[in-house]
């Protein structure tokens, strides 16, 4: 029975997560009510966070406030998006953290990961309209043009993370 109670697994957790010295770190089934408490470790091992804001049971994403910044989110259904700068600055990683729906539904499964991609390219065009209406301004700014094609380029050239638990059991997508 103790290694059921809350206070073992959390030390287990605990382990598992900060021996992996991972630089991201995506979690399902965070609960949103005892989540700061739960997971408090993990700030004091210097990771900031970010935590679905739908349902109680939630993806969080962690990662390493000395390697990356939170640029973006977005919460979609049963997925957390988001765009992690490098804090070089040169690099951006979009994290698409899963909790898909289970049961015989790949349907839905296959649109929640479909909305979270298509997040990821509406910040990118999101980004590319920015530069065109600078290009295209009255009187054109070098500096701002130059900005604008900066962040356009680390869109473009971003990577992309998808991970989580899929509740898929390999013969259904």
């Amino acid at each position: 029975m103790e290694k059921r109670m809350w206070s073992h697994r959390q030390a287990l957790i605990r382990e598992r997560l900060l021996l992996s010295g991972a630089d991201i770190i995506c979690i399902q089934e965070a609960d949103g009510e005892t989540f700061e408490t739960d997971f408090a470790f993990m700030e004091e091992a210097g990771y900031q966070h970010c935590l679905h804001t739908k349902y109680r049971f939630r993806c969080a994403t962690f990662f390493k406030g000395d390697k990356f910044v939170l640029e973006q989110d977005a919460h979609k259904d049963r997925t957390l998006v988001t765009a992690l700068r490098s804090t070089t600055g040169n690099r951006i990683l979009n994290v698409v953290n899963c909790h898909l729906s289970g049961g015989a539904a790949p349907e839905r499964r296959l649109r929640q990961v479909y909305e979270a991609l298509e997040q990821i390219r509406k910040w990118k065009d999101k980004c590319f309209v920015a530069l065109e209406k600078q290009r295209n301004a009255n009187r054109p700014s070098p500096r701002n043009i130059l900005k604008a094609e900066e962040a356009f380029h680390l869109q473009e050239n971003a990577g992309v993370l998808v991970c989580g638990d899929f509740n898929s059991d390999g013969d259904t997508a």
